[in-house]
């Protein structure tokens, strides 16, 4: 279904009594902000935001949404498929936008280059990413928020899972992940997100953190 130029709310988790900064970016053009009378709190920790048709005219919108304390959660509408709209997709925005308490519990994660302090990951095309020349991805539990990472297994899921990358587990806190230019040569040159999980020795899968990755010039 084609909803290009239609009005459309999108709801989704949040950290209670807040009001998120939303954005809306049109076909890739610069963002631009979403009132915050358009964003509701209808049930402790559930959000609606409500976009108008102007907010809508474009083949793909993408709805940037930042709680304060939080990463930023982009959810990309494709206008002429409806992608979210139906029921089932609406549980996929959710399950991108938990919040921190509720899939990362309270832990402080201490991440290294080229992941940047607030979560985001910056990959150049053709580029090696190798612990020999300290250039590794890396990311540590700082404050006791993960549970041990003893006997798990890590994975790194880009761009919505359609780039898995299995990592090494250092020690119970710490997580590294080495790329080679021929595997980076692989992944698209856009902006995305990225996901890391963990499949704990007792079989309980988690999200150790997330963010936004940012394409670089090699």
């Amino acid at each position: 279904m084609d909803i290009r130029g239609a009005a459309k709310d999108i709801y989704y988790p949040g950290p209670a009594s807040q009001t998120p900064a939303v954005t809306v970016s049109l076909d890739g053009a610069a963002p631009s902000s979403v009132s915050g009378t358009q964003t509701t709190e209808y049930a402790a920790g559930q959000y609606k935001t409500a976009l108008a048709a102007e907010q809508m005219d474009a083949g793909t919108v993408v709805v940037t949404i930042v709680f304060a304390g939080y990463q930023p959660v982009q959810v990309v509408i494709e206008t002429e498929s409806d992608e979210y709209a139906t029921a089932g997709g609406l549980a996929a925005v959710a399950s991108t936008v938990e919040t921190i308490d509720s899939k990362l519990g309270s832990a402080e994660v201490t991440v290294v280059a080229p992941v940047a302090q607030d979560g985001t990951l910056r990959l150049s095309r053709g580029a090696d990413y190798l612990a020999a020349d300290g250039r590794a991805l890396s990311w540590q539990d700082t404050d006791g928020g993960w549970p041990s990472l003893t006997g798990a297994a890590v994975k790194l899921k880009l761009f919505r899972g359609t780039s898995d990358f299995t990592c090494t587990v250092v020690d119970s806190t710490t997580v590294q992940l080495e790329l080679t230019a021929a595997q980076t040569a692989d992944l698209p040159y856009q902006y995305g997100d990225y996901e890391l999980w963990a499949t704990l020795a007792l079989g309980s899968e988690i999200m150790l953190a997330y963010g936004n990755v940012v394409p670089e010039s090699a």
